[in-house]
């Protein structure tokens, strides 16, 4: 019984770490956090350019997941120990969009890693969840599988804004979320919040 509440106490203790990590990288105004900082750019790489359609084709710089973003991005890494001395690696990529009614549409996509991180994909995935869920009852949750990765996607909202999120975790200990939010008189179209979620796609470690 001792043993069975230290594991349970260690998981929560890592989804919590877990969750304020992904709190800062997705620096979104219902989270109180700061944001990650910014990876160093590349000796000599070229700007991002949009394709044709004006989207952008954007990874983090260890390249651990790939999504298209509809406006410039940056990318974000983080790589070392939280407050606790836990290490953890994490990775992203967000952007801002002007929206209509002269509001604005949030991006971000990002995956962490804790180091000693022994949880199920399941366990991970139905822990951010419930983290979110403490900040604000869900609209709806829903089981999604992107690209051959189980997961969850969500919407949430407060009185200011709506945030529609997925979290996946490939079987390599990574999670990974990948959300945006909007003002509620300025939401981006459907068809644009499809084409970004439906994008993001992990890449093999």
């Amino acid at each position: 019984m001792q043993g069975d509440a230290s594991v349970r106490g260690g998981a929560q203790l890592a989804s919590a770490r877990a969750f304020a990590h992904a709190l800062a990288c997705a620096a979104i105004a219902l989270a109180l956090a700061s944001p990650a900082r910014a990876a160093d750019p590349k000796p000599d790489a070229p700007a991002a350019k949009p394709g044709p359609d004006g989207w952008y084709d954007a990874a983090p710089p260890d390249a651990s997941f790939e999504v298209r973003l509809p406006g410039a991005f940056e990318a974000t890494v983080d790589d070392g120990p939280d407050d606790e001395g836990v290490l953890m690696h994490s990775s992203g990529v967000r952007a801002t969009v002007p929206g209509a009614f002269g509001g604005s549409t949030a991006y971000a996509a990002h995956c962490n890693r804790l180091e000693g991180e022994a949880r199920t994909p399941r366990e991970r995935v139905l822990a951010g969840v419930e983290q979110w869920e403490k900040l604000r009852p869900l609209q709806y949750r829903k089981p999604i599988e992107q690209h051959g990765v189980a997961g969850i996607e969500f919407q949430l909202k407060d009185d200011v804004k709506v945030m529609r999120a997925r979290i996946v975790a490939p079987p390599d200990g990574r999670t990974c979320t990948v959300l945006l939010h909007w003002r509620p008189f300025a939401k981006p179209r459907e068809a644009d919040v499809a084409k970004y979620l439906d994008s993001f796609r992990v890449r093999a470690r």
